[in-house]
């Protein structure tokens, strides 16, 4: 009698524990299934990704120049904006103006800027290219986005008044979303580095977007009321 309850109850652990590890391996390979085709992925769905963010976003860059990484953040609640750069110096910029966080008393100077590359984390001409964009769905999470550098050069010079010829080549874009929201996008930028800065190395940004629309930064305000001005 005993040994039969045994050999029931091992039966029901063993069904338990088969249950467990699927829910397991489904959570852990989710996104990795194929893409669900009633859910299409247009250029106007990843336009209303970006607008989404609307002033109101935490970007956590990692620089990868020649296989060595940099790490920035750059913080914005549209009005103020905060920037981190990979030696953990702090700056803050404000009606145009810019400031260096002292890090004994985290009072403010004014500095000429910081050393933030606008130009490829600049989210406006990030969103730009999404009607250029050729791309193909990995699967529910992933989307890679084949891009002309002449359509890129061309919303460039469009955005930073320049006249920079271009090549005729592609770069890669990697979206990864969420919920309908961006998670990250990576960009390789090498071909567009010689074009710009003329260095020929390799240069891929991975920018991952945090904290959308939740930014506050008022209480930074008040505290160097004084200041920003």
């Amino acid at each position: 009698m005993i040994d039969f309850a045994l050999e029931k109850l091992n039966k029901k652990t063993i069904v338990f524990l088969m249950i467990f590890f699927a829910i397991m391996l489904f959570a852990l390979f989710a996104d990795k299934l194929p893409y669900n085709s009633g859910d299409e992925i247009t250029n106007e769905t990843l336009i209303s990704y970006f607008e989404k963010l609307n002033d109101n976003y935490t970007l956590n860059v990692v620089v990868n120049k020649n296989d060595v990484e940099e790490k920035h953040v750059y913080y914005t609640d549209s009005k103020l904006e905060l920037y981190e750069d990979n030696d953990g110096n702090g700056f803050i910029k404000y009606n145009d103006k810019y400031y260096k966080v002292n890090e004994e008393d985290f009072s403010l100077s004014k500095t000429d800027g910081f050393d933030f590359t606008d130009k490829y984390t600049n989210v406006l001409l990030i969103k730009s290219l999404i009607p250029y964009c050729d791309f193909r769905v990995i699967n529910k999470a992933n989307i890679e986005c084949n891009v002309n550098v002449s359509d890129y050069i061309s919303e460039y010079n469009k955005i930073y008044g320049s006249e920079i010829p271009s090549i005729d080549e592609k770069m890669l874009i990697h979206i990864n979303h969420l919920d309908k929201y961006l998670n990250y996008v990576q960009i390789d930028y090498t071909n567009i580095n010689k074009l710009i800065d003329n260095k020929d190395e390799k240069l891929i940004y991975k920018i991952t977007f945090d904290d959308i629309g939740t930014n506050d930064f008022s209480d930074l305000m008040e505290l160097y009321k004084d200041i920003l001005k």
